[in-house]
């Protein structure tokens, strides 16, 4: 089970989960497969390697279903399982790209790298763009998307993962016992207490959670996120060693992220290192993961306070969300609505500013990340 638990109740919707919480003051916690990583053994490395396990993994993944669909990128994790899935010749049924010929970081010259250099001529590749107007309207059918309980959706294009993805895996594949395959998600690291403790954030996981199809999160099989909880303890230890640097454990509070040490956020060389001390194999095209992350948080930067009309959005970075608006577009006036209607919500809004979930009550799309459960890893 992944998702948010207030009290009693359960959401994909990670504003609905925090709009109950402002209601009846319980907790938000964020639940992520702690029935499962609760009967692991933390502190214990698993003595096969990452890729054996990727591979068992895979292989075990291809015996359970009769259709596998993988949705690839290009970026670092999607182009691990995709070598994964390659080094084992293991029949993928369908690869989905998604691509956009207005931004730089969903780049068209992908799905001609994978059409050519493939390994399976019997493999279905679909190629979409992530501004496709039917698709976006699928994800925002109108302007209450943002309160559905379903994974919401940060930016202007499709939500990989969403209701279009379920779209496109059910014309070919609907009636089968089928998977989709995707590449979420590295743990993070804290140190506490002279011990190294992983857990996850929900920042990549939530656009993906609640919708009803079969998706399997590759890394977030146990033993995988065992395993490169370990690797990135041991690339943190030996980064640290290599450049003398030391973390504070004064306080025992989660402030001290690990993977600050690789500037894993800051440029495409700390990404490109912080991914491969998580076994993850270099991107198709160097910089488009990094890109993908500078990208996103540009899109989050929109102050809905200096916004006076719905139709115009001064302040937004996206060119294709402006072209679109100004050309009346339906999915893009949906999605900029359903923003609106959550920054109406003003109690709300200074709940979330006033208890740290989000830095301004003018830019709720900037929301904190929420932490799974911790686990120790040792010393």
């Amino acid at each position: 089970m992944i998702g948010y638990r207030v009290g009693d109740q359960f959401f994909f919707n990670k504003y609905l989960a925090l709009y109950q919480t402002s209601k009846n003051n319980k907790p938000v916690q964020f639940i992520c497969k702690d029935d499962e990583y609760d009967q692991l053994n933390w502190t214990k490395e698993p003595e096969q390697s990452f890729e054996d396990l990727m591979s068992s993994h895979a292989l075990d993944l291809r015996n359970r279903h009769e259709r596998l669909i993988l949705g690839w990128s290009g970026g670092t994790d999607s182009h691990t399982i995709y070598n994964i899935f390659k080094k084992n010749n293991i029949h993928i049924d369908e690869i989905i790209v998604k691509t956009s010929s207005n931004i730089k970081y969903q780049p068209t010259y992908h799905s001609t790298w994978i059409r050519k250099n493939h390994y399976d001529v019997s493999t279905v590749i679909t190629e979409y763009d992530q501004h496709d107007n039917f698709l976006r309207t699928l994800d925002r059918p109108n302007e209450e998307w943002i309160w559905k309980n379903s994974g919401d959706i940060k930016h202007s294009g499709v939500n990989t993962n969403g209701a279009h993805t379920k779209y496109l895996i059910e014309k070919n594949h609907g009636g089968k016992n089928y998977v989709y395959v995707t590449g979420v998600e590295k743990p993070s690291l804290i140190y506490k207490n002279k011990s190294w403790w992983t857990r996850l954030k929900d920042e990549a996981i939530y656009n993906s959670l609640g919708y009803d199809y079969n998706i399997e999160y590759f890394f977030l099989n146990p033993l995988l996120q065992l395993k490169q909880s370990h690797l990135l303890k041991n690339g943190v230890k030996e980064h640290m060693k290599k450049y003398n640097l030391s973390i504070n454990d004064k306080e025992e509070s989660y402030k001290h992220e690990a993977d600050w040490l690789f500037q894993a956020y800051e440029s495409p060389i700390g990404y490109r290192n912080f991914s491969r001390a998580l076994g993850r194999v270099d991107e198709l095209t160097e910089g488009v993961s990094f890109l993908q992350k500078l990208a996103l948080r540009e899109s989050l930067d929109l102050d809905l306070k200096q916004e006076k009309n719905y139709r115009i959005l001064k302040g937004s970075r996206d060119p294709s969300l402006n072209a679109a608006l100004s050309a009346e577009n339906k999915a893009s006036l949906n999605y900029v609505k359903g923003l609106f209607n959550l920054y109406t919500e003003r109690n709300f809004a200074h709940f979330l500013r006033d208890n740290r979930y989000v830095r301004s009550p003018n830019k709720l799309l900037q929301i904190n990340p929420i932490f799974s459960k911790s686990y120790n890893l040792g010393p």
